[in-house]
C-alpha cells in the first residue's frame, strides 16, 4: 500500500515473516495509489449528489 508520511510517498507492506516493511515508493505505485483515490472520491461525490436529487424528489 502507498502512503504518505511527512510529504513522501512511501510502499508499506508485510515480508514473508510478517514483519512491517517499508520503502520509498517507486512511481507507478504511486500513480495507482493516486488513481485509486480519486475514483473512491468520484464514487462518493456520486453517492452524494444520487442522495440530494433523491431528498429533493421526495420533498416535492
Amino acid at each position: 500500500m502507498v502512503t504518505q508520511r511527512k510529504g513522501r510517498y512511501v510502499a508499506t507492506g508485510v515480508t514473508a515473516k510478517r514483519k512491517a516493511r517499508t520503502e520509498k515508493a517507486n512511481l507507478t505505485n504511486i500513480l495507482r495509489a493516486k488513481e485509486a483515490a480519486l475514483a473512491a472520491r468520484e464514487v462518493a461525490v456520486a453517492a452524494r449528489e444520487a442522495a440530494v436529487s433523491e431528498a429533493e424528489e421526495a420533498a416535492n
